[in-house]
């Protein structure tokens, strides 16, 4: 494919490479691919130019795309099998290559011996865990690379950090003007 994108939400493999990280990126690949078990999901194709990286092609959905449900999905040696569990049947393919971008649950791999096509596939519908905090204490900190709002539900012992760049920290607080806050400012305590 290309050279992993530093990136921490982006989780490159290559086949038979032995770099630092290679062992573990392909732990956290495959605990995503196992993730997708009984999932709908869309399988893409498509033939890429020599230079040209998976997302600077098509990915918009085409006839030939498949929608599935994903069943026992695994990873042996190289090769990721799964069945279709509107069929039953069985596929596999042996991967050469390898890309997780986890902001967006997209998988895109390069089978062997075909550095000429990509194969992508993601969830058709993405699944979030939820955290219910009710009346959580509000805290800001400011960083060097904007804010950050941290959530806090002690009898919970629960906390959530959201880093913020200015941009969205500036829409956040456009949001909350016009409602009403205890003591009229922006909700929360500077730390």
């Amino acid at each position: 494919m290309k050279t992993c994108p530093p990136s921490p939400k982006i989780v490159c493999w290559t086949a038979g490479t032995t770099s630092s990280g290679n062992l573990q990126n392909l732990q956290d690949i495959t605990r995503w691919w196992l993730g997708l078990a009984n999932q709908e999901v869309t399988w893409q194709l498509r033939t890429r130019p020599a230079g040209v990286p998976p997302e600077d092609l098509d990915w918009s959905l085409q006839p030939i795309d498949e929608v599935f449900t994903l069943r026992e999905p695994q990873f042996q040696g190289w090769q990721l099998r799964w069945r279709q569990a509107e069929s039953g049947q069985v596929d596999s393919v042996v991967v050469m290559d390898l890309e997780l971008d986890q902001g967006r649950q997209v998988l895109d791999l390069v089978p062997q011996g075909r550095s000429d096509l990509v194969i992508r596939v993601r969830p058709l519908r993405l699944s979030f865990d939820i955290v219910h905090l009710e009346n959580p204490r509000i805290l800001w900190e400011r960083r060097p690379e904007g804010y950050r709002l941290i959530l806090q539900q002690p009898n919970q012992g629960l906390e959530v950090q959201v880093d913020l760049d200015a941009t969205a920290y500036e829409q956040l607080r456009g949001r909350s003007r016009g409602t009403t806050h205890p003591g009229g400012t922006y909700p929360g305590t500077w730390v």
